[in-house]
């Protein structure tokens, strides 16, 4: 994820326009992450996944994203995948419930 939103920030060719924020929380048992960076081109996103990479070789790209949402549906976590056309950002948020 964090290699994702560096590469997506570094196409952005304004300095002040590139963010990323990343935020971790555990308690009670359930564990959040959220990653969110801004990019230079938009995100198409279709049925909670994103719908084509930028690379120009996409059959050796998106594995990243791939093994993490396979790690999540495996463990039955619930995540979304979203982009934001007012703010050029996209944004990954799952959360994580332990098995009692």
């Amino acid at each position: 994820l964090f290699d994702n939103a560096v590469e997506a920030c570094q196409k952005i060719p304004v300095r002040e326009r590139r963010k990323i924020v990343f935020q971790a929380k555990a308690a009670n048992a359930v564990g959040y992450i959220c990653m969110e960076n801004t990019t230079q081109e938009p995100v198409r996103i279709t049925n909670n996944r994103i719908a084509a990479t930028s690379k120009s070789n996409s059959v050796l790209h998106g594995f990243g994203l791939r093994n993490v949402l396979y790690v999540l549906d495996k463990n039955q976590a619930v995540y979304q995948i979203s982009y934001s056309e007012e703010t050029h950002s996209f944004q990954f948020v799952a959360q994580i419930t332990s098995a009692q």
